[in-house]
């Protein structure tokens, strides 16, 4: 899988949004870029919908747009053992889903004294590690295998030390990989 910061979300890439309990989907970065049509319908069914930890769904937006909707606990609960669950959570959900290009944001797996470097080395080894089945010997199927190919990471500073930091963690989560494979 190829994974990369970005400045914005790509056109192509099946956006995810990470909303907390008790949080308002306007907050969310990703939710500015979208038309006024694709926020009132985002906010109407949001309003109606009880975002809980284990929540999951995917949208069709008014626009064509696909974005997928992922539960996580609230602000003061989100810890960095459930950011490394949400990040895992994040690729199961796109591979259930059939995305093969997704989107998330930084800003979204920020815990206190979890530094932006640091969240970005820890999303590159969950995102291997969870995109990661051994089917050596398994039969493929006719729709064939569901894989996240690219994972853009949208954080309005894109400096080479995240860039590093998510290499990193990519290195350490095929490495992981191997190990499992044998």
């Amino acid at each position: 899988m190829k994974v990369e910061i970005v400045n914005n979300i790509p056109k192509t890439h099946t956006g995810i949004f990470l909303l907390k309990e008790n949080a308002g989907v306007q907050t969310h970065p990703f939710f500015e870029v979208l038309s006024k049509e694709d926020q009132n319908y985002l906010a109407h069914f949001i309003k109606k919908t009880v975002i809980k930890a284990d929540f999951s769904d995917r949208l069709v937006l008014p626009s064509g747009r696909e974005i997928l909707l992922l539960g996580a606990a609230e602000k003061g609960k989100f810890n960095h053992r459930k950011a490394i669950f949400a990040a895992r959570r994040v690729i199961g959900l796109a591979r259930r889903e059939k995305a093969k290009r997704i989107a998330v944001h930084l800003d979204d797996f920020g815990v206190p004294g979890f530094s932006a470097a640091e969240a970005c080395e820890m999303l590159g080894v969950q995102f291997e590690m969870a995109n990661f089945e051994f089917v050596k010997y398994k039969t493929v199927p006719k729709e064939g295998l569901s894989f996240v190919e690219r994972a853009a990471v949208v954080s309005p500073q894109t400096a080479q030390a995240l860039q590093d930091a998510l290499r990193v963690g990519k290195i350490i989560g095929e490495e992981i990989n191997k190990a499992r494979t044998l």
